[in-house]
């Protein structure tokens, strides 16, 4: 310990031609080339911990943010669902208010199925179980449409289900993606 104290003092001491800079001149450049390998032979070493312990950051960071993003959608389906609750008009409600609806119409729920020809853009069936007969037209267009009464079976409309086609004396009118309920007599 001296001994380095010593020479740490005579270095400071000593000119910049002194034997000591001279030394160390001599020494630095002898010891450069094994620096230099050193540096060469350690540096895939180095990176390739750099690289692993950055995949593992990434990993981490990706996992927590995967948590987050879950956490996220979840509170916006709770928002979303909670928005549609209080909306009598909402696509959530009017889903429910018909499949409740349907529930009371045995035809609907337990009734064979037959096509009624009609032209496109509508489409109709007529669901039937016993004596219960239902017909079910539905507008597949986002335009309203109207056709014709006499081309549909003689109906009597049926409420409650949500959706809002008009049965007159000359016609059934549906709206743009409606849809129309009625009860055939037997």
């Amino acid at each position: 310990m001296l001994v380095s104290l010593a020479l740490i003092t005579v270095y400071f001491r000593e000119s910049s031609g002194g034997a000591l800079h001279d030394a160390q001149r001599i020494g630095l450049s002898v010891l450069r080339p094994f620096e230099v390998a050193g540096e060469r032979v350690s540096r895939p070493f180095r990176d390739a911990w750099g690289w692993a312990s950055d995949l593992f950051d990434a990993k981490d960071e990706n996992e927590k943010l995967r948590g987050q993003v879950e956490a996220l959608r979840q509170e916006l389906i709770q928002s979303r669902t909670a928005a549609q609750e209080n909306d009598a008009t909402s696509v959530l409600n009017h889903s429910r208010r018909l499949l409740r609806w349907r529930k009371q119409q045995p035809a609907l729920v337990t009734g064979g199925v037959r096509a009624v020809p009609l032209s496109e853009p509508l489409f109709a069936i007529e669901r039937a179980t016993g004596d219960d007969r239902v017909l079910a037209v539905f507008n597949l267009e986002d335009r309203p449409v109207r056709v014709a009464r006499e081309s549909l079976p003689d109906c009597a409309p049926l409420d409650g289900h949500g959706f809002t086609g008009v049965l007159t004396g000359r016609d059934l009118s549906l709206g743009p993606h409606d849809a129309f309920f009625a009860r055939i007599p037997h």
